[in-house]
């Protein structure tokens, strides 16, 4: 008996078909996996992370594919890092240049299952150049798929004394809260009542990846097709002990601890995985190595999707305490801006409703009960009480500006009701002097030139207070 490399399934008849069986070569949605890999790696990483339950629920073997069917596709992934690329540029001699042309046509050789030219030609490459640790994993896999275990074991454990090391480190930007620490609560969670934040960036340096990891890792899964489960755990405990952030590895040791009934191993790797790559949440869902611990399994689902859910709460409560005090900011703000009469919108306005839109999404996130949808939930509520906070700043900024320009009005209305009349006043009593004294001249008579005076000023006067009147109506 052994097992299919691809799908994990018992087969009879040893190792004639262990890379891909005819019941999992045939299923149909497997081959959904395969035309996903043909729309390059960004499509098989959107079926990995998001599209794996439209795969259907009909088959366990399908979490078994997803994860080993497509490791080809992973190692080419793996090609594509600093630490395996560095390799060529330590090619010095016309051997090794030979050797790097003899492993790309190999691999090339392999896509198109032209399985014994390409081992012969990786073959040759070792022997021009048996420091390339690539070469040694490309003639693995050409090994596997020929279904030729014992042969790709042989090489992968060649392969450890030239695996290289990958230093790995990450570059996080975000805010750190600075000032006053007060506290309230809302909805029974401690917030911060006064904050700042400033900008910050900072290097973290995460435990380096020893490519031994992957070698031992693939040495397990022949293990594990060869049904020695033990074995299996001994290679997959020797890769996440060299790279303990391999959660690939934790994933697989946990598959095979289950088969050895060890529940603690089990529970404890798997753990381990889901936390680091969420996805694995769901082909544990599917995966059948798990049939005996499934109680425990469910049990760990279970406090995990908990303890996100928590926090996604907390996160949620937090920006909704902002986003209420932005909005009263905001409402002020509004008020002062009508009160100016000024017709222009408020920046803050918008900024408000982008925070409250993604506090929507938040809430569609939790209502939704998935995992991963619940881990979303925690930096976008961290985005949307920054836009909360953005929002009530800039809210008061806003007020004080157009509480300025209400200022101003007020000081213009005060100073036109007594300006306009006078300077009505002033004019009547002008013309009064010009129209009496023309009016007299004609008339002869001083009379007639007061009255004329006297009702030319009354009437400067009352025209003054209804200009007066309608210029300070701009001002208040």
């Amino acid at each position: 008996m052994s097992n299919c490399w691809s799908c994990g399934r018992s087969l009879p008849g040893g190792l004639d078909y262990v890379f891909t069986c005819p019941d999992c070569a045939q299923n149909k949605e497997l081959q959904k996996l395969q035309q996903a890999t043909i729309g390059g790696f960004n499509e098989l990483a959107r079926i990995q992370e998001r599209g794996f339950e439209s795969l259907g629920d009909s088959i366990s073997e399908v979490a078994s594919v997803i994860e080993w069917g497509l490791e080809e596709i992973s190692w080419r992934l793996h090609e594509q890092t600093a630490v395996l690329q560095s390799i060529d540029l330590t090619l010095k001699s016309p051997r090794q240049t030979e050797a790097k042309e003899l492993r790309q046509m190999a691999e090339q050789l392999r896509n198109r299952e032209e399985l014994e030219k390409s081992a012969g030609f990786f073959i040759q490459a070792i022997e021009l150049n048996p420091l390339d640790y690539r070469i040694y994993i490309g003639l693995a896999h050409t090994y596997i798929k020929m279904g030729k275990l014992d042969e790709a074991k042989t090489f992968l454990e060649n392969s450890l004394k030239h695996a290289p090391i990958e230093r790995l480190e990450e570059t996080k930007g975000g805010k750190r809260q600075i000032g006053d620490d007060e506290l309230t609560t809302y909805n029974n969670y401690p917030v911060p009542l006064v904050v700042q934040f400033q900008d910050i960036e900072e290097t973290i340096q995460k435990p380096p990846f020893d490519y031994k990891s992957y070698s031992y890792r693939l040495i397990g899964r022949i293990h594990y097709c060869e049904e020695n489960y033990p074995r299996a755990v001994e290679a997959l405990r020797n890769s996440v002990q060299l790279s303990p952030n391999y959660y690939e590895g934790y994933y697989d040791l946990a598959q095979y601890c289950a088969l050895v009934r060890d529940n603690e191993g089990c529970t404890s790797s798997l753990k381990k995985a889901i936390l680091g790559r969420p996805f694995f949440f769901y082909l544990a869902k599917k995966e059948k190595n798990f049939k005996p611990h499934r109680s425990d399994i469910e049990a760990l689902q279970g406090g995990i999707k908990n303890m996100a859910l928590s926090r996604a709460r907390r996160a949620c409560s937090e920006a909704e305490y902002a986003l209420k005090d932005a909005k009263q900011s905001v409402s002020s703000a509004l008020a002062v801006l009508e009160k100016s009469k000024e017709e222009k919108t408020l920046e803050s306005s918008k900024i408000y409703q982008d925070g409250r839109s993604k506090l929507r999404s938040v809430k569609d996130k939790i209502q939704s009960g998935d995992y991963m949808a619940l881990l979303d939930t925690v930096p976008l509520s961290s985005q949307a009480r920054e836009l909360a906070l953005e929002a009530a700043e800039k809210a008061r900024m806003e007020q004080e500006r157009y509480e300025k320009v209400c200022a101003e009005r007020r000081r213009k209305f005060k100073d036109s009701i007594f300006q306009n009349p006078l300077e009505g006043l002033g004019g009547g009593a002008v013309w009064g002097v010009i129209l009496g004294f023309i009016i007299g001249l004609l008339a002869g008579s001083y009379t007639v030139f007061f009255i004329v005076l006297g009702s030319c000023s009354f009437l400067g006067l009352v025209i003054g207070i209804i200009i007066g009147a309608s210029e300070s109506k701009k001002y208040r």
